[in-house]
């Protein structure tokens, strides 16, 4: 909606017509920059090619690791023959046995460990 034009008597409202004059001039000019802007990232968006085909995954280095397992040395109080965890285990009341640490404390458990 265009504002009427200012009477010669109206000092303030002359300043605000410059003033809009002013400003209308720069605002055209932005548009046209901005307009200018956002076709040319619309053209190189347009024109860019996405290589999917690379593998952006960070390269990670397979180390091999070997956990050594605990062992322990027991003596058993009563003879045992069973197996645990798909192993055999054949023990007699008096000699020293060296066994995994989780076979002996299963064995403590149970109370056939000599101490």
């Amino acid at each position: 909606m265009a504002t009427p034009k200012a009477k010669a008597s109206d000092f303030t409202g002359r300043q605000r017509e410059a003033a809009q004059k002013a400003n209308a001039e720069e605002v055209a000019r932005r548009q046209t920059e901005m307009s200018m802007a956002t076709q040319a990232a619309a053209e190189a968006e347009a024109n860019e090619v996405v290589d999917l085909t690379v593998n952006t995954a960070p390269v990670l280095e397979e180390v091999e690791v070997e956990l050594a397992e605990k062992e322990t040395i027991i003596r058993v109080n009563e003879d045992i023959d069973m197996t645990f965890a798909s192993d055999r285990y054949e023990m007699k009341v008096g000699p020293k046995y060296k066994v995994p640490q989780h076979v002996a404390d299963w064995l403590d458990e149970r109370g056939v460990v000599w101490h």
